[in-house]
């Protein structure tokens, strides 16, 4: 169970974690931060909308994934308004695409 709780909140965050322990402004922020946790022993999980996944790619794929950094990432999914149709239709695609694994979505 992750012991950190970290993100840029979105709709109806605080009924899908315990607690929030800090808001960021952007996800690759969170990300960032998140992976520090992680090398100094924590636990942390980041939270997200699937429209910042696009923030978030340029971590994952040179920070996470190559230096096997694991972080638990929770995605609430949108697909409305219309600016969040893309990313909503195809953030599951785009992380299992660069081999992302470690998300969940709410």
């Amino acid at each position: 169970m992750s012991s950190f709780f970290l993100g840029v909140p979105f709709s109806d965050i605080e009924n899908k974690v315990p607690r929030i322990d800090l808001i960021t402004t952007r996800e690759d922020e969170s990300l960032a931060i998140a992976a520090g946790m992680v090398l100094a022993g924590g636990n942390p999980l980041v939270f997200m909308q699937d429209s910042g996944i696009g923030n978030s790619l340029d971590v994952i794929t040179s920070l996470l994934i190559p230096y096997k950094i694991d972080v638990e990432i929770l995605i609430g999914h949108r697909d409305t308004p219309e600016h969040h149709k893309v990313m909503g239709e195809n953030s599951k695609k785009i992380l299992k695409l660069v081999g992302y694994e470690s998300v969940s979505y709410c």
